[in-house]
């Protein structure tokens, strides 16, 4: 088996622990569920940051600031986490807890698994604007790669353990001979829906108002 490094913002994966590498990368899990500790929305937000020891009035605002950014200051104001849909309002959750703390890098397991193409069109909008507005890298693991077509600046394609393709998207992607990259494109043609616009955030990192 090949050896490597995986390094993060300049961290070696393999040497530095968890709770550091948290500190500049946020996971965002495919199942909400699995990531959600608190049983009220406001405290799930605010969880994050107090155990880091912020203060009070600044997690407040970034409350706010992250929950207004998201579109769901209707989700706040006492709301059980139980009241919550499973897929979008859960996921909304999830999301800003992890952008609570203020991550250079958003990472997102299957993100658009069980939403219909508004849901995933309306997630997809709000995760590009966070990228644009803070600065944030944005990585998507997601298998409806047609789904991402005008959002991604940069496509990495694994097949069999290895990335086969690391670059843009290609003009054709259908006419490739890459796994998957290929599949994709025959299925943007097929829907006629190919029309790539380039993904550029802006160079701002989000900060406490």
């Amino acid at each position: 088996m090949e050896g490597g490094t995986v390094t993060v913002d300049g961290l070696d994966t393999s040497e530095t622990s968890v709770g550091n590498l948290s500190r500049t990368v946020g996971f965002v899990f495919q199942d909400p569920d699995h990531q959600i500790v608190s049983n009220e929305v406001d405290s799930e937000l605010a969880f994050g940051p107090e155990q880091s020891g912020v203060d009070a009035d600044i997690i407040e605002k970034r409350i706010t600031h992250v929950s207004g950014m998201l579109s769901m200051e209707h989700l706040r104001g006492g709301r059980e986490v139980a009241e919550l849909s499973w897929g979008g309002e859960r996921q909304k959750v999830a999301i800003a807890s992890v952008l609570m703390m203020q991550p250079k890098v958003i990472v997102l397991d299957e993100p658009l698994s069980g939403l219909d193409t508004g849901s995933a069109a309306t997630l997809l909008d709000s995760l590009a604007t966070i990228g644009r507005r803070w600065n944030i890298a944005v990585v998507i693991v997601e298998h409806r790669l047609d789904l991402l077509v005008g959002f991604m600046d940069r496509v990495v394609v694994m097949n069999d353990g290895g990335i086969v393709y690391d670059g843009v998207l290609p003009e054709n992607p259908a006419e490739t001979t890459i796994p998957h990259l290929k599949d994709m494109g025959d299925l943007l043609d097929a829907a006629g829906t190919f029309s790539p616009e380039p993904y550029a955030p802006a160079r701002r990192r989000i900060s406490d108002p």
